[in-house]
């Protein structure tokens, strides 16, 4: 009788996670400083070959990425055999719907294919808390990584690429704020109003975006410019945005003529 070896779970050091994080095309441009912070936040998970990190149609219950070994995105067909749809290794993410939905039910199952080992969070906040200034640029090449999965005309792809400018220009404005007095009289904060261009550039997009996200916040009372100044009216709306808004789009934005939007209540 033959003895099964019995596998033994690989463990990356810090070190070991960057240099996989630091090959992968979702991190490009991203510092490693960034990366050490998302290595010591994250937690590594062991997979046997043929273990499923999830089901379709079940909750997504965590978002990360792969250290080791090769994961296949497959959706079973009604005669019990798969359909494979992509293959992810090395650095590749997995739960990235989770930037956008919640509780969006996958629509595909993940199967670790060989023995694999993942750094994993429960929470996709915690990855833009990790990387701190470099968020903006993850966002980015995570938009570029929706599309190369789902394609152009992708409902999904398209709501991320919609979501991530609301959402990085709140996380910019609060970064701001935090290391600006509180105005008491007017409980709002004052911070220093940089040039379009220099926004665009710290937030990896374009300057007509960032006046079209700036126009809806002034409008709900969020915000208002002055001269050489942003008065930020409303932190907490804003930090509802930045935190629990993954489905907040230009479109959800303009609908609401209430300024009361999924995420985010704000007072005006």
């Amino acid at each position: 009788m033959v003895e099964r070896k019995k596998l033994v779970p690989d463990h990356f050091s810090e070190k070991s996670i960057v240099d996989c994080l630091s090959k992968a095309v979702i991190f490009s441009g991203v510092y490693q400083s960034a990366l050490s912070r998302l290595a010591q936040q994250g937690h590594q998970r062991f997979y046997a070959p043929n273990n499923d990190l999830w089901i379709e149609n079940q909750d997504i219950p965590l978002v990360g990425f792969i250290l080791s070994g090769e994961v296949l995105e497959e959706k079973r067909r009604t005669n019990g055999r798969f359909i494979i749809f992509d293959s992810l290794k090395d650095g590749d993410i997995f739960g990235e719907e989770r930037f956008i939905h919640q509780n969006l039910k996958s629509r595909h199952t993940l199967r670790a294919l060989t023995k694999t080992t993942t750094l994993a969070f429960n929470d996709p906040v915690d990855i833009l808390d990790a990387l701190g200034e470099m968020y903006p640029v993850f966002l980015k090449n995570l938009a570029l990584e929706f599309v190369r999965r789902n394609g152009q005309r992708d409902v999904l792809a398209m709501e991320t690429l919609m979501m991530l400018v609301p959402t990085r220009f709140a996380l910019y404005l609060l970064k701001a704020a935090s290391k600006c007095p509180i105005m008491i009289e007017k409980s709002s904060v004052l911070i220093p109003r940089e040039t379009q261009p220099v926004v665009a550039a710290r937030l990896a997009t374009s300057r007509e975006s960032v006046t079209k996200v700036s126009l809806i916040f002034e409008q709900f009372g969020l915000i208002h410019r002055q001269k050489g100044a942003i008065s930020i009216d409303d932190v907490r709306a804003l930090r509802d945005i930045a935190l629990k808004g993954r489905n907040l789009t230009f479109s959800a934005l303009q609908a609401s003529t209430e300024g009361q939007f999924q995420g985010a209540r704000v007072q005006k």
